[in-house]
């Protein structure tokens, strides 16, 4: 997961679901995303995400927003979580 250039992600919370593409910066230590929300189309970008791993657990610290806090699943190959700004859950995978 950590050598993938790019991660598909799916975020869900009240209703509403945001599809996005991180894609990791050189050094594969910090990323960039955008997303797109499938009921309104608004679309927002962030910079700077910084990545840290301890074991099988991942923490993306997303700039003025908060961290996404997931665990690898499936040998690797996705990750699923929670997000500290909302109540809701994310998933990503090569």
């Amino acid at each position: 997961m950590m050598a993938a250039p790019n991660w598909v992600t799916v975020e869900s919370s009240g209703g509403q679901t945001w599809d996005g593409i991180w894609t990791f910066d050189r050094g594969h230590r910090t990323m960039s995303g955008s997303w797109v929300n499938r009921q309104t189309g608004q679309r927002v970008y962030a910079r700077h995400m910084n990545v840290t791993q301890q074991g099988r657990q991942l923490i993306i610290s997303r700039p003025g927003v908060g961290n996404y806090v997931g665990t690898l699943q499936n040998h690797g190959r996705a990750i699923t979580g929670t997000m500290s700004w909302v109540s809701g859950r994310f998933s990503a995978h090569m």
